[in-house]
């Protein structure tokens, strides 16, 4: 019998011994995937990007997690078009985009300055 009826996690990858025992922790899995260590983290460290054997296990961890969910979050719908192309159908993804409430958080231009060899916001 799983502990949860429902468990959601963010970010992905953290979720990977989750999608491995899924059923000894829940009955349905729901991941948010804003973006994907496979793709992102040669990006941040360039030295990775030729590691092909780093990016293959990646890619196979995320599928794992991707193939268990039983919903998966994403608030874009470029990464919803890529996760189907990695054959997650389209039903089983839902687009949240990001926002904001605007009567809340008001937006007021500021001025800016130098700091050195940078222009920052006040």
């Amino acid at each position: 019998m799983a502990l949860y009826p429902i468990l959601y996690q963010s970010p992905l990858e953290l979720g990977f011994p989750i999608a491995l025992n899924k059923q000894q922790y829940c009955d349905k899995l729901i991941f948010e995937v804003n973006g994907l260590p496979s793709i992102e983290l040669k990006y941040r460290y360039p030295g990775v990007a030729e590691d092909r054997e780093l990016l293959h296990k990646l890619h196979s961890q995320e599928q794992i997690c991707l193939e268990a969910a039983d919903l998966i979050v994403t608030p874009s719908t470029i990464t919803s078009y890529y996760l189907q192309t990695r054959g997650i159908a389209a039903n089983e993804i839902r687009v949240i985009p990001n926002g904001v409430d605007l009567d809340v958080f008001t937006y007021t231009k500021t001025p800016l300055i130098s700091a050195g060899n940078k222009l920052v916001n006040l």
